[in-house]
């Protein structure tokens, strides 16, 4: 059943965008992909960073020790793209091949790490290496649609209109810029692996469509970017090892961080190089100014966090029980781990503790609808005390009404976002209700003791001392994920 709060981002999805967007075409861009036994998922993963519409400027992939034939493929792919190569480092331990993509300027560094390292320690590890305004950040597994990057590198500034009449204007800075992500198959799951992912497709099609494009209309604000892909400022990709989710620690980290402002004059905006985007023209942002008589500009990085909605990650979902499960409860003990680790730093955004609240208020609603609701049936059973089977069953028809409307509207949009008529859409969202409802709400059943028990266990690591164990150098391939065909998921 959805809480208050989530509603309320649904509703602000739908609202207008009154402010105007600017760009900054000069930027330069590193992309970050830590790969760690991915020998069958990197070279996808690589050709659709390769075929972006805006290519990164730099590729750095740190091979975290691995046991298969990672490396290897690697320095195949190199071979096979016909980089040219340019010479072998020696960096704090590690190896890096460096190489250079024929008739593009872009630089292909792989970092070999020797023995086994994790996600944000090989994150951190390349920082002295980086000299870009940019860094993204890339699973080894994710398939980006072609213009993610374009997308997200124009999606930081945006041009706000203030009631000061001297200086109508100021520029906003976003903190990190990401990508929406979509279900993905897992090769060779069979009937469960399918249903598997057409659960976690209707998921994101209200979390992404729906909420995430809310929370941005809202306030800025983001519950977690994930290792689908994102951006943030290069002096600000410093990842936390802390948890065993380190996305969300960088998240919260920059959400609660307080916003920093700069003055900029003509001659500033000029060599920065920023353009407005208007729906006839590109122009100078100097230009722009003068013509309302503004010659100076205050430019805030802000603490908030966007989805680009041209931006789209493939992310393969667990085909298998014990994958899914793995991956719910990874993700689920790295929410209260971080929610711990935080506390009342989230008061430094009400906004986002607003949101974390409305996260903890739709647990405690499932709890109740979940175990109570069997609860008090038993109950009624045993001692004629409770909620008899008509009244069960008709609260349950309710939060499924309700789900299933979050369902049509997240589907609609989705399907409406990739191109459909209207007419075609109205149809297919209906079928994606029909088919998609009952696993769903099977789905959160399951959900719930996983939930509960990442709770417990983050009460017990705390009551034992043990928080400073929490990271665990947890790495993408214990999940035990496979491929499927690249071709069948750009759709």
């Amino acid at each position: 059943m959805p809480n208050p709060i989530t509603l309320i981002q649904i509703a602000f999805s739908y609202l207008p965008n009154k402010t105007a967007r600017i760009i900054k075409p000069n930027e330069k861009l590193t992309t970050f992909v830590p790969v760690y036994n991915d020998e069958k998922s990197i070279s996808p993963t690589l050709d659709s960073l390769f075929t972006q519409t805006r290519l990164p400027n730099k590729v750095y992939i740190s091979e975290n020790g691995s046991s298969d034939h990672t490396r290897e493929v690697l320095e195949q792919y190199a071979l096979d793209k016909k980089m040219k190569f340019k010479g072998k480092t020696y960096f704090n331990g590690a190896n890096v091949d460096t190489y250079n993509m024929p008739d593009v300027d872009v630089e292909f560094r792989v970092i070999k790490h020797d023995e086994k390292t994790s996600k944000a320690t090989s994150s951190n590890f390349v920082r002295p290496l980086i000299n870009t305004d940019r860094m993204g950040n890339l699973d080894s597994d994710i398939i980006m649609s072609p213009q993610s990057i374009e997308a997200m590198m124009n999606g930081f500034y945006t041009l706000h209109k203030q009631k000061n009449i001297s200086e109508p204007y100021s520029i906003h800075e976003k903190s990190i810029v990401a990508c929406l992500v979509r279900s993905r198959k897992e090769e060779g799951t069979g009937v469960f692996g399918e249903l598997s992912h057409r659960i976690r497709s209707s998921t994101h099609d209200v979390g992404q469509f729906l909420i995430r494009l809310g929370q941005n209309k809202l306030a800025g604000v983001g519950v977690v970017v994930s290792g689908c892909g994102y951006i943030v400022a290069s002096d600000d990709f410093e990842i936390p090892e802390r948890t065993i989710t380190e996305d969300l620690d960088l998240t919260w980290k920059l959400e609660t961080r307080k916003p920093i402002t700069k003055r900029l004059n003509l001659e500033k905006m000029t060599e920065m190089g920023f353009v407005v985007k208007t729906k006839d023209e590109d122009i100078p942002l100097q230009e722009y100014l003068q013509n309302v008589g503004q010659d100076e500009i205050d430019l805030t990085r802000t603490n908030k966090v966007v989805y680009e909605k041209n931006a789209i990650s493939y992310a393969i979902t667990p085909g298998t029980f014990k994958g899914l499960l793995r991956q719910q409860s990874r993700w689920a003990r790295g929410f209260q781990q971080n929610l711990f680790l935080y506390n009342k730093d989230l008061l430094k955004n009400k906004t986002l503790a607003v949101t974390l609240a409305g996260v903890e208020i739709y647990n405690l609603m499932n709890l109740a609808s979940f175990v109570g609701l069997p609860a008090l049936l038993a109950s009624n059973y045993i001692n004629g005390h409770g909620i008899d089977i008509k009244t069960a069953g008709a609260i349950v028809g309710i939060d499924i009404a309700l789900q299933s409307g979050l369902l049509y509207f997240g589907a609609l949009r989705r399907n409406r976002f990739f191109g459909e008529r209207l007419g075609t859409s109205l149809i297919k969202s209906f079928g994606n209700v029909v088919v998609s409802s009952l696993p769903l709400y099977m789905y959160r059943y399951f959900k719930n003791p996983v939930t509960f028990g990442a709770m417990g266990k983050t009460l017990v690591d705390i009551i034992r001392g043990k928080t400073k164990e929490w990271n665990n150098n947890w790495t993408r391939a214990t999940e035990n994920l496979k491929l499927q065909n690249l071709e069948s998921h750009i759709t």
